[in-house]
């Protein structure tokens, strides 16, 4: 038994960090229900919820289709990383300017954060681009430069290992917001409610956990 899952927050809005949040919820489904397979689909299509193309979708904002229901929704915090070994060379007092920043190439260049980061740094230039996640997030952990994450949560959903964050006040436009969106069709099938259900209390353990910290 298998459902499709199209992630296509990570898709439009390229915010880059929700394969950190379907990874853990993959091993929980895993652990949770073996006999259900998990198939994500990540492009630059969006995937058509009333044609049946996926099952379920994490987006960025709730959909106005009358036949989508919005099953959950969490805003997730967000943070500039560095790799423990760049931030010991980074002067006392830095800003902005004195980063090399990790940032978005070719079609994806006006993507977050590149014009957040180009509005702080007149001739903003990353000193290291690529248009995947995966390859910037590589460039981070091997001390090139400093890249915005999602992720910034005490909850199970941690940022990539070995990196710290920076004392930095991002933009709040930069925050990202997720929400699980399924055909009214398929919300009561086994398969689909038994993921419904897991990534829902995923998102209610992340919106307690960010709770928490602001204590």
């Amino acid at each position: 038994m298998s459902f499709m899952l199209v992630d296509a927050h990570n898709i439009a809005a390229k915010a880059e960090r929700k394969c950190g949040c379907l990874a853990p919820f993959a091993e929980a489904l895993k652990r949770k229900h073996p006999q259900i397979t998990l198939e994500v689909l990540a492009s630059t299509e969006r995937l058509n919820l009333s044609r049946g193309e996926a099952d379920i979708a994490l987006r960025r904002y709730p959909s106005d289709d009358p036949d989508l229901i919005t099953v959950g929704e969490v805003v997730i915090l967000i943070g500039a990383y560095v790799s423990r070994d760049y931030a010991r060379r980074l002067p006392p007092k830095y800003g902005f300017r004195d980063l090399d920043w990790i940032a978005w190439a070719g079609q994806l260049e006006m993507v977050s954060p590149n014009p957040e980061l180009a509005a702080r740094i007149p001739d903003f230039r990353p000193i290291f681009a690529s248009d995947d996640y995966s390859v910037q997030v590589a460039a981070c952990q091997a001390g090139v430069g400093a890249m915005v994450l999602l992720l910034k949560t005490s909850h199970r959903l941690k940022r990539p290992g070995e990196l710290v964050e920076l004392k930095l006040e991002l933009p709040a436009s930069l925050r990202a917001e997720l929400t699980i969106i399924c055909h009214k069709r398929m919300a009561e099938l086994p398969k689909v409610r038994t993921a419904l259900d897991l990534l829902r209390q995923d998102f209610a353990d992340l919106r307690k956990a960010q709770g928490a910290s602001k204590l």
